[in-house]
């Protein structure tokens, strides 16, 4: 799905795996710059369903971030968020699943992370009941502190998801500018 180079050549990528029960995990594996593995791990175990990786991005604290989704029931996936240290021993991670106005669960889609510089945004999309027409798709992009804390608005900002209008809209990457006064 997606991998990062480190600065000693070697390569974190990230997947997916089948378990031999069928169950879709979150694969990672790094390698040198050889090729030889140095370590391989999977992640989501505790989650129902699948687990699909979305995007990888290297933190210059040296934390490896990880999004990703997992299927929580029918027209239910959520957010999987996780960090790994450099050995991909997980950190830290959290999951968010959102509902409408009717309180009725949503499904949620990653595409993709960014660090930004103080925490992280995830975009994507969700189906929202309370919008126009509820198979069509709004765009999301969820904000995360450094601990992984879900930041629900900043001043006038709203982060969650957005209805453009009667359109079928997903947010494939957010990026932050930062302008010099």
């Amino acid at each position: 799905m997606d991998f990062i180079l480190n600065t000693d050549g070697s390569v974190v990528m990230v997947g997916n795996s089948k378990t031999v029960n069928d169950q879709q995990l979150i694969y990672a594996v790094k390698v040198d710059a050889q090729g030889a593995v140095l370590w391989q791990h999977y992640y989501g175990t505790s989650l129902p369903g699948d687990k699909t990786a979305k995007d990888i991005e290297l933190h210059s604290d040296g934390r490896i971030m990880v999004v990703g989704e997992f299927v929580n029931g029918t027209n239910d996936s959520d957010i999987y968020l996780f960090s790994l240290n450099a050995d991909g021993v997980l950190q830290d991670s959290v999951t968010v699943g959102l509902v409408d106005n009717n309180g009725v669960k949503t499904d949620e889609h990653a595409n993709s992370l960014t660090i930004i510089s103080d925490g992280f945004i995830v975009a994507g999309s969700t189906t929202l009941e309370n919008f126009f027409i509820s198979t069509v798709r709004n765009a999301m992009h969820l904000r995360f502190d450094n601990s992984l804390n879900e930041i629900p608005q900043t001043g006038t900002v709203t982060w969650g998801p957005r209805n453009y209008g009667n359109y079928d809209d997903v947010a494939v990457k957010v990026l932050e500018l930062i302008l010099e006064q």
